[in-house]
């Protein structure tokens, strides 16, 4: 008699288990890969005291290089400036890894057209005015490189190349 509960209780808990189970379900509907490349422009507006209004267009683009999802996303931004003073950018900053993350390349290029102002020096500089005011025009070139090769798990070791150029500085004739 004990032997009929227990094989009662069996049943009933393996039909309450297959009563919740569907049918096998049919195969997934194929999605669309994902986007490997994202672009994305952005408008530059900006205004500052020395340089008066500042526009330009700017760009991004981001993504993976190959099909490995692991991979980190590389980025690539472009960049061009002016002002109301004539001065500019126009500059290109990237961080890009290869499939697998082997390699890694991170770097900048840019090129400035430039106004400084100096009010004088030390504590000896009169009062900021614009009649105390003097100015140096030039000219700024960058490059930034780095590239290194994986070592172990997000470990990287490699070589940078640095090169700042400062060329046709003209300063204001009679005040620096």
């Amino acid at each position: 008699m004990r032997f009929f509960p227990l094989l009662l209780a069996g049943l009933m808990s393996s039909a309450l288990v297959g009563w919740g189970q569907d049918l096998p379900a049919s195969p997934p509907k194929p999605t669309k890969p994902p986007k490997r490349l994202t672009i994305l422009p952005v408008p530059v507006l900006f205004y500052q005291q020395e340089t008066g209004a500042g526009y330009g267009l700017g760009g991004l683009l981001s993504g993976r290089l190959g099909t490995d999802t692991i991979t980190r996303s590389s980025n690539i931004r472009a960049q061009y400036w002016t002002t109301q003073q004539k001065q500019n950018l126009l500059q290109f900053v990237h961080t890009v890894y290869s499939p697998g993350e082997k390699y890694y390349l991170n770097g900048e290029v840019s090129a400035y057209t430039n106004r400084l102002y100096f009010f004088g020096v030390g504590n000896d500089a009169p009062q900021v005015q614009t009649s105390n005011r003097s100015f140096v025009d030039f000219k700024l070139f960058i490059i930034n490189q780095r590239f290194q090769k994986s070592i172990a798990k997000n470990q990287f070791l490699g070589l940078q190349y640095r090169l700042s150029r400062v060329y046709q500085i003209s300063a204001e004739t009679g005040r620096v």
